[in-house]
């Protein structure tokens, strides 16, 4: 399930059991831009985003945090990263996590906190919407079309 085909999501990646307060103030920013905000727990985000691309959300405000998002990403992130699985946008009270290999930039985006909750919804959303149309627009013949006539 993508969201190309039931609406426009974003996956918030769950550290704790109970969701933190700013999850739901979150949500009702993106609501009003039509997008959904579904929490999953860190443990199950492989078997989640294994079909379609998606687009996931960690926000590192305690160093508890932090070490669960440094043990998700030597686990399986950083390969849903680089095999195109997963755009993760990391909202962080701490500098960028140094990656284990190299990552790439465009499905790597760290941002600061603090920040405006309206305005980190607005980028989610354009976000969003620029990921939805760049995979719309794929060419699926790929990169070097030839004509029959031309082919060796």
């Amino acid at each position: 399930m993508s969201y190309q085909t039931q609406g426009k999501y974003i996956f918030f990646i769950q550290f704790k059991e109970e969701l933190p307060e700013y999850y739901y103030r979150l949500a009702a920013h993106l609501a009003r831009h039509e997008v959904h905000l579904v929490p999953i727990k860190a443990s199950a985000m492989s078997e989640v985003t294994n079909a379609g691309r998606h687009l996931a959300l960690g926000v590192l405000d305690s160093v508890s945090n932090l070490q669960a998002m440094m043990d998700l990403r030597s686990q399986y992130l950083n390969f849903a990263i680089n095999s195109g699985r997963v755009l993760l946008v990391e909202l962080s009270s701490f500098r960028a996590l140094p990656p284990s290999q190299k990552l790439k930039n465009s499905d790597y985006i760290h941002i600061s906190l603090p920040l405006d909750l309206e305005r980190l919804a607005s980028f989610l959303s354009k976000c969003l919407d620029l990921e939805k149309g760049s995979q719309s627009e794929a060419w699926p013949g790929g990169r070097r079309s030839r004509l029959p006539d031309q082919a060796v």
